[in-house]
């Protein structure tokens, strides 16, 4: 925008009475400009929000809850990513409707996402010494009422003759998903931190084997035990061998 900008007012296509986004990157120079970082932005952001299911998803505290809302979010996610690209490269000068299609569909999808992200924080069931800020989660939750109201009114002021109200409820949205994705900084940071310091479960039952004097399962016995576990069905017993008889065989595996 620092560069489509001044090129777009530059033009006439930018001006007091339509400052949209989309009508910085509409035409010329600014258009290509515009939809090359758009389109780079878009990726950046679904890095992010990918990084971000990958956290929950190996969170220590998850929730049968947190994970549902997780893939949810990361549906929400190419959404966004679809609808950010779909904006470049479809401008307004090509097709209005279609324009709009792919911006209502990024600004609904981002608005969706940040609400479901702040449900699946309180999921995770953070406290003090996971680091948990109530002062960060308190603001990323104004930020998202902020940006609802302002996705709200863009879409209430589409057709109003100020096509200033509509694009500054625009650009308001804008800012304030850039504040929200910036207060996840420390957030990745400390779901990071707790993910790698939690214990595996072949480092817990190591630890375990250690402890006792026992050496470790195989690491392909113990996934044979879990998917038996896990689809309810009984482990086979080892049949003895052709050379001993049942009984034989049992007394030989008896202590």
């Amino acid at each position: 925008m620092a560069v489509t900008y001044p090129l777009a007012i530059q033009a006439g296509r930018v001006h007091s009475n339509d400052f949209y986004i989309s009508s910085s990157i509409d035409t010329g120079i600014a258009q290509k400009i515009g939809s090359f970082g758009l389109t780079v932005g878009a990726e950046a952001l679904f890095i992010c929000m990918a990084v971000r299911y990958c956290l929950v998803s190996r969170h220590p505290r998850n929730t049968k809850r947190a994970v549902h809302l997780n893939r949810v979010g990361l549906l929400l996610a190419v959404l966004v990513n679809v609808g950010t690209v779909g904006v470049g490269v479809f401008n307004v000068s090509y097709s209005p409707v279609i324009h709009q299609f792919f911006a209502y569909t990024a600004f609904i999808s981002v608005t969706v996402y940040m609400a479901i992200q702040l449900i699946v924080d309180v999921n995770l069931r953070l406290d003090k010494d996971d680091g948990w800020e109530p002062v960060l989660f308190r603001l990323r939750r104004t930020i998202f009422t902020s940006a609802s109201v302002c996705c709200l009114g863009m879409a209430a002021t589409n057709f109003h003759p100020n096509q200033a109200i509509p694009a500054a409820f625009e650009c308001a949205l804008m800012i304030q998903v850039f504040c929200y994705f910036a207060l996840w900084h420390g957030l990745v940071l400390r779901y990071s931190h707790l993910i790698l310091s939690t214990p595996t479960l072949m480092t817990q039952i190591t630890n375990f084997g250690a402890a006792t004097g026992s050496d470790p399962p195989d690491v392909d016995d113990v996934h044979t035990h879990l998917l038996c576990a896990n689809k309810a069905i009984k482990i086979p017993i080892q049949q003895p061998s052709k050379g001993l008889s049942r009984s034989n065989g049992l007394k030989s595996i008896m202590p």
